[in-house]
């Protein structure tokens, strides 16, 4: 069964907070950081290029290298949001999520310019099962930053749990109009191609795209593109 980055099987019990700069989680699950100009990388989730980074990887993959949006003009974040959000981390490793639902309102209210506090609580939502406040937390996080790549694939994740593989489909194309070249939702679109849309070709382009912009090998998805290169040539002898 593919997996989906951040998003296949979500528990509370699995939550973790990523940290600042782009360095991937120690324990399964993801709630993204804060920090709005700055990409984060989840659990399971090649890391995003920055610009300048894997040009010859771009190159092969046909797509016009170019800087993440995210990235670029990152806003200082002050030490009191800071010192908030490692108030949040630590309140959900103790699996106390009243408590970091709490903080991660006090920082939407504090620092409305930050759009990670309503990404970590669109996530926090949705894995407790209250689909509507998470849909809206991950609006907001889209409203106060367009080129969230991240609250684009989890707002997908959350449609297609929910069986609105049209509306998902379209959320992951978003990311993809934003940049290109953003791994995770090459990966995540070509899972939902397969899986649940049962777009065989889409789904191995999207997967070949992944695979042509990660920074190393993942032999998951190599293994993904084996399997669906086959099934694909059964299909085309079939229909001779």
């Amino acid at each position: 069964m593919r997996s989906v980055a951040c998003g296949w099987r979500s528990t509370l019990g699995a939550l973790a907070l990523v940290g600042f700069l782009g360095g991937c989680s120690v324990v399964p699950g993801v709630v993204q950081g804060l920090v709005p100009g700055i990409s984060f990388v989840p659990a399971g989730e090649g890391p995003d290029r920055s610009a300048g980074a894997e040009d010859g990887a771009v190159a092969a993959s046909g797509l016009e290298p170019s800087a993440n949006p995210y990235l670029l003009d990152p806003p200082a974040v002050p030490a009191a949001a800071r010192a908030e959000f490692a108030a949040a981390l630590q309140a959900l490793r103790g699996k106390d999520y009243q408590l970091a639902e709490a903080r991660l309102l006090q920082l939407t209210q504090a620092y409305p310019q930050l759009s990670g506090p309503w990404l970590n609580l669109g996530l926090l939502y949705r894995d407790s099962e209250r689909n509507q406040q998470a849909a809206a937390a991950l609006q907001q996080a889209l409203a106060v930053n367009p080129n969230n790549l991240e609250a684009y694939n989890q707002l997908a994740i959350l449609k297609r749990q929910q069986g609105d593989f049209t509306a998902a489909q379209a959320d992951y194309q978003a990311a993809l109009a934003i940049w290109p070249q953003h791994a995770a939702s090459h990966r995540n679109l070509g899972i939902l191609y397969e899986v649940y849309l049962g777009q065989l070709p889409a789904a191995l382009h999207h997967y070949q795209q992944y695979l042509l912009l990660q920074a190393g090998e993942d032999a998951e998805v190599q293994a993904w593109v084996v399997d669906l290169q086959r099934r694909v040539k059964d299909l085309d002898v079939a229909s001779h």
